[in-house]
């Protein structure tokens, strides 16, 4: 019987010969193509790990407006632009309260996770590539002319490669005080108080303009620690921002709370939520298309062969995305996909 499509479309039932010639050959030489189709996945994925989701609003950006490429400048000679920010909510001027800011204070100092990007600012030349500066500054061809100078074991007693750039809190904000012997700069709390003089060097706090406001609430009730880390990228801040959560919930107590907020903390908790909800929808959107698949072919090999396909389809997806769209630099929302997801359904089709 013929098909009524025939009639409208005379070669329905025969089909492209395109495409008829392209099953025959690929029937043919499936070995050969199945190879090359195993090698181009394996060299895609291979590819794709270096594409790494990125929620910065710079990577929002089609193109870099100047405030960007200024900002990149300051990132690369003076770390980051931006702060972790403690809040530490508590009767300030109390013995037991300093005693615990002190303790918190050291203890951030020191921090010192295994970073792959410490110091290495987010700058890109004019064709966009990515440059690698070390330690929030570019290498100067002046220092090679001073030798090994200053390379002698403890000259300075500096530590390097610490995360921490600096810290300022009401253990070390800045004081001016004027004496008889002159001008005085020196931290608020180096000379540690005692109990009596606790009164006193409230009323001293509460008059300094450059304290109250800053690293002091109005009323004493809470104090504030800022954190200024090297530039590291959006996994090692996170990194960071973990190796900080585990310092505050070591101290914690009642009438010490500690929170944390400042853009590098807000922009963890975003990246984090972004990948958890991202592998979520994945293994959601894949029990859905094997349920589907399932009640569509009623036979397990209906279901692997198609969900196959979409994996080796988002890998070829990936893998095109990192390397036309940026030679394995970061992913943002700035590079779209569609055209690469096209193209790798087509090609894995």
């Amino acid at each position: 019987m013929q098909s009524p499509l025939t009639s409208i479309f005379p070669r329905a039932e025969a089909g492209s010969p395109a495409f008829r010639a392209l099953g025959q050959f690929i029937v043919r030489y499936r070995v050969v193509v199945l190879a090359i189709a195993a090698v181009i996945t394996g060299y895609l994925g291979f590819s794709a790990r270096g594409l790494v989701i990125d929620t910065s609003f710079k990577a929002m950006m089609v193109a870099e407006p100047e405030a960007v490429k200024t900002l990149r400048t300051l990132q690369k000679n003076f770390g980051r632009e931006d702060m972790f920010v403690l809040v530490v909510e508590g009767d300030v001027f109390t013995m037991p309260y300093l005693e615990r800011l002190r303790d918190l204070h050291e203890a951030l100092s020191g921090i010192n996770p295994t970073l792959s990007s410490l110091g290495q600012a987010d700058t890109r030349d004019e064709s966009g590539v990515a440059q690698q500066v070390t330690h929030g500054r570019e290498a100067d061809p002046l220092d090679d002319e001073f030798g090994s100078f200053g390379d002698e074991q403890g000259w300075g007693e500096e530590d390097e490669g610490t995360v921490v750039r600096s810290i300022t809190s009401l253990i070390n904000v800045s004081d001016t005080s004027y004496s008889e012997n002159g001008l005085r700069v020196f931290g608020f709390l180096d000379d540690w108080p005692t109990t009596n003089q606790l009164p006193a060097l409230r009323r001293r706090a509460l008059a300094r303009k450059s304290i109250v406001g800053n690293v002091l609430g109005r009323e004493a009730h809470h104090s504030v620690i800022y954190i200024q880390t090297e530039f590291t990228n959006q996994d090692d801040t996170v990194v960071v921002y973990n190796a900080i959560r585990e310092v505050i919930e070591a101290r914690q107590d009642e009438g010490f709370s500690i929170k944390i907020t400042g853009a590098p903390g807000l922009g963890a908790e975003v990246y984090e939520l972004t990948r958890h909800d991202m592998q979520t929808a994945i293994i959601i959107s894949l029990a859905l298309m094997s349920l589907i698949l399932f009640a569509i072919f009623r036979r397990p090999l209906g279901v692997v062969v198609p969900l196959l396909l979409v994996i080796q389809a988002v890998i070829w997806t990936v893998g095109f995305m990192t390397l036309f769209d940026g030679g394995g630099e970061r992913q943002g929302g700035r590079r779209g996909y569609g055209p690469w997801l096209w193209i790798a359904v087509v090609a894995v089709g």
